[in-house]
């Protein structure tokens, strides 16, 4: 399940031979230029029909959507395809991944993306499928099987893209960046994930296997997370197996095995699954056997399932080593 040559071209809505970008009759996607052309039209419903290789170092990608004022709102169906070679070196990308920003009633399905993001600079939200999903201007959302669509979201996605982010990186997730009113659901993420940080910036880094940053009534349910979740350097860090920081969220049925660790941070908060969960989150059927560290921390919180609690937690468990080396315990 974890785990190519086109190149990323410019284009346009013409360049699709089949669809015309419709529910019933979406465009067809078989070439990196037709993906690339989705710029064009981010409102439009797509379908992929063959595998893509994106040319990797070679050939930079440019995230689809880059703002609110300029994000996906329409379905992109992978139809089980995968896009490889995916590759991001942007010195100061606000919203990294293969879309960057994917607004109100955007969805992502059935998609396997292979690559690697690498940014030095000030990011916002990285993630391997998107950087930042909000689908806060719904004022009403589905809850929903794996199966079925939902408003907003991103279900049935697969990401074995290396994330290493260095300097001031705000949200980072192995699937998205950073999310709010939004359904993650059956995603699982194969990738490391890394930030390494400065201790005097000032700014605190959410990173999770799955989500780094999740609020306002966003769903994560059956998720899973295998890649090694790390950060380094940071004044204050939040980093968790499946979310790094969770405010008013339901995470239900995910799990970890990857490695979550923290080195020479101010703060910290660690958990298998959760790094820091508000009051307002619910944390059930969930478990962790990957092992959580941390070393050089002034103030650090660890936990096998949440590092620092304020939500509910129901038949969740543990059976990861919890380490804790020249810190200043909590």
């Amino acid at each position: 399940l974890c785990i190519g040559a086109a190149a990323a071209g410019t284009g346009d809505a013409s360049q699709f031979a089949v669809g015309d970008g419709t529910p019933e009759n979406p465009y067809q996607i078989e070439n990196a230029d037709q993906l690339k052309a989705v710029e064009y039209n981010l409102s439009a419903h797509y379908v992929l029909i063959a595998d893509i290789d994106l040319g990797g170092e070679k050939n930079p990608w440019e995230p689809i959507g880059s703002a609110e004022n300029h994000a996906f709102t329409g379905t992109f169906d992978g139809d089980g395809h995968t896009i490889r070679e995916l590759y991001i070196n942007n010195g100061d990308s606000v919203y990294a991944g293969l879309f960057g920003y994917v607004g109100a009633g955007g969805m992502i399905k059935g998609l396997t993306v292979e690559g690697k993001i690498t940014i030095s600079g000030s990011t916002s939200c990285v993630g391997g499928i998107a950087g930042f999903v909000d689908g806060t201007e719904v004022s009403e959302m589905s809850v929903l099987t794996d199966s079925d669509d939902s408003e907003t979201g991103i279900i049935d996605c697969t990401s074995n893209v290396t994330i290493n982010v260095t300097y001031n990186g705000l949200s980072v997730g192995g699937i998205v960046g950073s999310c709010g009113g939004a359904t993650i659901s059956g995603c699982k993420n194969c990738g490391d994930v890394s930030v390494v940080g400065t201790s005097e910036s000032g700014i605190d880094i959410n990173i999770g296997g799955i989500v780094g940053y999740s609020g306002s009534s966003t769903i994560i349910r059956n998720c899973c997370n295998t890649g090694a979740v790390s950060v380094q350097d940071a004044e204050k860090a939040y980093a968790g197996g499946v979310m790094g920081q969770s405010i008013n969220t339901t995470l239900s049925g995910c799990y970890n095995t990857g490695v979550v660790s923290a080195q020479n941070v101010v703060e910290a908060n660690l958990g298998g699954l959760v790094g820091q969960s508000s009051e307002d989150t619910a944390v059930s059927s969930c478990y962790n056997t990957g092992a959580v560290s941390a070393k050089d921390a002034q103030n650090v919180n660890v936990g096998g399932v949440v590092g620092e609690n304020d939500g509910s937690v129901s038949n969740c468990y543990n059976t990861g080593k919890i380490t804790n080396k020249d810190s200043n315990d909590n």
